[in-house]
């Protein structure tokens, strides 16, 4: 919920399915975003 909480702080939508860790999302690491953006997170 912390990768969650601190994205919507930044100013980005965020889908999620699941609850736990982080164990794939939708943008590539160092990706560079804008705000508004949509992220999906699947969680263990």
């Amino acid at each position: 919920m912390d990768a969650i909480a601190l994205l919507e702080n930044m100013g980005f939508k965020v889908n999620f399915n699941g609850i736990g860790k982080v164990i794939s999302q939708s943008i590539k690491a160092g990706s560079e975003l804008k705000k508004g953006e949509i992220i999906n997170l699947d969680l263990s």
